[in-house]
């Protein structure tokens, strides 16, 4: 329930990494933003840099990458020496940064991986991706208010507080047979 005082604690630092991701990992982890959650893993893997680099690949699929803001994930992730010098993660922040731009990886390649994880021969999109893409908020999330644009090749959503403009969707992704409305807080 207070992961922020948890993670600073010496007990949380002797974790070994899969009680590490076992804590991380959940919807239910009550954390503000996902940038503490990286930054108490970091503080984790530099605590014992030789022994937990070896872990960090499965570690990083358990963080929500795409819930943080763009910018803190070029200034503090790629920037980051660790993640920097591992070429396993380094292709993880391609995917990534591609993710932020707009484009997904393809279900088409995780379908013959995810055959094996199937049950009656159905098949979620959530199996499609990586964890370390997963967008959905954690407990102690909070929804912004955006403001949402959209036209015939994308919606854009704008964060008057933050003057962020993130992707929502990109034209394949619009139904084309819809309208869009606006209301003052949200009342429909």
């Amino acid at each position: 329930d207070h992961f922020v005082q948890i993670c600073k604690e010496e007990d949380f630092m002797q974790l070994a990494p899969h009680e590490l991701i076992s804590v991380i990992s959940p919807d239910s982890l009550n954390v503000e933003k996902e940038e503490l959650v990286f930054e108490a893993v970091m503080r984790w893997v530099r605590t014992d840099k030789e022994n937990r680099v070896k872990s960090l690949g499965e570690i990083f699929d358990c963080i929500r990458f795409r819930l943080m803001p763009e910018k803190y994930f070029k200034e503090h992730v790629e920037k980051d020496d660790i993640i920097k010098s591992n070429s396993d993660l380094q292709k993880k922040v391609k995917i990534i940064k591609d993710a932020f731009a707009g484009k997904l990886p393809d279900s088409s390649k995780g379908t013959e991986k995810s055959t094996k994880g199937e049950v009656n021969g159905d098949v979620g999109d959530e199996d499609l991706l990586p964890g370390y893409l997963n967008d959905l908020p954690r407990h102690g999330m909070f929804v912004k208010d955006l403001i949402l644009l959209v036209n015939d090749t994308a919606a854009v959503a704008y964060d008057p507080l933050e003057n962020e403009c993130y992707l929502a969707a990109l034209a394949e992704q619009i139904p084309r047979n819809h309208s869009s409305i606006v209301t003052k807080q949200n009342q429909v």
